[in-house]
């Protein structure tokens, strides 16, 4: 079972929003994808100026390099 999630922080650290969400039955790469797909749609649906996103999986982050 899988599921993601992410805080959003303002640029003294303080919170600002977060979101999580159950994904079902996938694999952790489908996860971290997802944690930054959701990531990514919640800044622009709040109208975020900047996105900063840091994440711990190695595939991920060369899935995104690779993508952009």
């Amino acid at each position: 079972m899988a599921a993601c999630g992410g805080i959003f922080r303002g640029s003294k650290g303080e919170y600002v929003s977060s979101f999580s969400d159950f994904l079902g039955l996938q694999n952790c790469l489908h996860a971290e994808l997802m944690g930054v797909i959701y990531a990514i749609e919640c800044a622009q649906k709040e109208k975020f100026p900047h996105l900063w996103l840091e994440r711990d999986s190695v595939w991920c982050v060369k899935l995104l390099i690779i993508k952009i």
